[in-house]
């Protein structure tokens, strides 16, 4: 009986074993598969135009928007924060519906308040020109629901309408996404 309990405990011990090690493989599968349609939207350029829409009161952002990830966004919003203050200073009303691997779009744009635009702060460079980085973040989510953020800095120079994208300056991890992510999980 003593020889009988000791392979049972064995046979008990392989089995657990085992369905750890199936375990962690279904959760690395998963993994993979959410990566392997997990988009990433990147807003390409940004265009300023139209300063008397609404009477006066906003100015349009036109935005070009690419997915470079592996699978289609949906439910594509856009938002534009001053870097200086993290505030919200615009966010896209519109959503676009869906944006496919690879494929550009420019059918975004954002109603900024006048107000809020002559609001932004600007540092002076080094040569002498006044610009300031507005910080552009987009949320989006794949093809089973799960929310995604990614974020680029933009160089908007004073007096420009024309948004130069910064070198270096996509994110998808972010002090300002990791805040959204939690406002949007509460």
């Amino acid at each position: 009986e003593i020889i009988n309990s000791i392979l049972i405990f064995v046979l008990v011990a392989i089995t657990a074993y085992y369905a750890i090690q199936t375990r962690k493989t279904v959760m690395e599968l998963q993994s993979q598969r959410a990566l392997g349609v997990r988009p990433v939207v990147i807003p390409k350029q940004l265009n300023i135009h139209d300063p008397q829409a609404g009477g006066g009161k906003y100015s349009c952002i036109q935005s070009e928007l690419e997915n470079i990830g592996n699978g289609p966004a949906l439910k594509i919003h856009l938002m534009v924060y001053d870097p200086e203050t993290g505030r919200e200073i615009a966010k896209s009303t519109n959503l676009i519906d869906y944006l496919t691997k690879d494929s550009v779009t420019d059918d975004s744009h954002v109603h900024i308040g006048n107000k809020e635009l002559n609001g932004i702060s600007y540092k002076q460079q080094e040569d002498g020109t006044m610009s300031s980085e507005l910080r552009i973040v987009m949320h989006y989510e794949d093809i089973y629901g799960s929310l995604h953020f990614s974020e680029r800095i933009f160089i908007l120079e004073k007096g420009e309408r024309l948004l130069r994208p910064g070198i270096g300056t996509f994110d998808l991890q972010s002090k300002t996404i990791e805040r959204l992510k939690h406002k949007f999980r509460s």
